[in-house]
């Protein structure tokens, strides 16, 4: 049977939400997206409110869509009931939902390639695009006004409105609103959206990790990184990242990124790549309030992590080292880092570090945890089954 009880920080008992100061939203930023303030943070402790099956669910954008064979269903993030629920002719007995770029794609069971895709508008579940070939689909992807379709040897761009192929790839690729990104084990292109044709391409040492941050593109691979304009390919400059293995990059404001790995932080000038500051452990870029903050955190014990709140051009510290329980998965809802440890999870303010609240659920151990308007949902696969928990505030 499951519980839920209000539970303590590391540190002690943490204040009640409503003696805290009030909670200050922020904006996260993504590759896809830009700077976005996401889904409403639970200001109060969540208690699970519904439960359903499936074969497979995805969240995106805190829109919930859930499959079951050929029945798909939008779930409302609040009662868990149906908003729509459709019946798609042609779908196997088991299927796979998977969201991106403000859509969802319905596919056979993942665990063998199948001929079957349909792509489904959110809004009300019509069909959008359908694939009416033989070829076996490895996966679709919708990226801004193209449809990505990954077959055996090959992707195929697809536009979005009409389903027209505009060009195809031999290579990997991934999509941004500027250009789309191909790549092997040793050259990084980039090609123009509409026609698929180079724009220009660089030398990768190795299966290289590519970040596209606003108008840069940034390469990373053999402890150390190149950024160039996304635009023309021009290298603006270097940096030496010795032992920080993939690391990813985010803007913090116009003049100022952040380069992160699970070990190391890293800010630097946008334009020169100078370091400004460095410092051990990974990093959440927020804007508080408009205000650009950098969340590091690090674990310090098995059951402990630090985390320090960081003035995002000089370094100073406008958190001070503030000790939290440890989180194996975390996950942000403007505002709060939602952390879960096992069975616990626990709502951390970015704001000031403080805990807002804990919750323990035994059926949240080993969760996988996606934030809603006011709470989060929680994916669970075990003796009982998949299922998805919904917990609101």
């Amino acid at each position: 049977m499951a519980f839920i009880v209000t539970g303590c920080s590391s540190t002690g008992a943490p204040p009640s939400a409503k003696d805290l100061p009030a909670l200050v939203a922020t904006d996260e930023w993504a590759q896809e997206t830009g700077w976005t303030r996401s889904t409403a943070p639970a200001r109060t402790a969540p208690s699970r409110r519904w439960e359903i099956n499936g074969d497979s669910y995805s969240v995106e954008g805190g829109v919930i869509v859930v499959s079951a064979g050929g029945q798909v269903r939008r779930i409302d993030p609040a009662t868990g009931k149906a908003m729509w629920e459709v019946t798609v002719p042609g779908a196997p007995p088991k299927t796979s939902v998977s969201g991106g770029g403000g859509l969802f794609v319905l596919r056979g069971d993942s665990s063998g390639d199948s001929p079957f895709a349909v792509v489904l508008d959110p809004a009300d579940g019509h069909e959008v695009w359908r694939n009416q070939g033989t070829e076996e689909i490895r996966g679709v992807t919708a990226r801004g006004d193209l449809l990505m379709v990954e077959f055996a040897h090959e992707i195929r761009a697809l536009d979005r409105a009409t389903g027209v192929q505009r060009w195809r790839s031999s290579l990997a690729t991934f999509a941004y609103e500027e250009a789309v990104q191909v790549y092997d084990a040793s050259t990084v292109s980039f090609l123009d959206r509409v026609t698929g044709k180079p724009r220009w391409s660089a030398p990768a040492s190795g299966p290289a990790a590519v970040n596209v941050m606003d108008d840069l593109v940034f390469l990373t691979g053999n402890g150390g990184g190149v950024v160039h304009d996304l635009a023309t390919g021009d290298e603006r400059w270097r940096i030496a990242l010795p032992g920080m293995s993939e690391p990813w990059i985010s803007p913090v404001d116009d003049t100022t990124s952040v380069i992160s790995t699970n070990r190391q932080t890293v800010a630097v000038d946008k334009a020169t790549g100078k370091r400004l500051w460095e410092a051990p452990g990974l990093a959440v870029v927020e804007h508080v309030d408009g205000v650009p903050r950098v969340v590091v955190r690090r674990s310090v014990s098995p059951r402990e992590q630090e985390m320090i709140v960081y003035d995002a051009r000089t370094g100073t510290p406008v958190v001070p080292a503030t000790t939290v329980p440890t989180a194996d998965r975390a996950v942000t809802a403007s505002g709060l880092m939602y952390m879960r440890d096992f069975m616990d999870v626990t709502a951390v303010r970015v704001q000031d570090l403080k805990v807002q609240w804990t919750i323990s659920d035994r059926d949240l151990t080993m969760a996988y945890l996606h934030p809603i308007d006011n709470g989060f949902v929680a994916y669970v696969d075990d003796d009982k089954g998949a299922r998805i928990l919904g917990y609101v505030g």
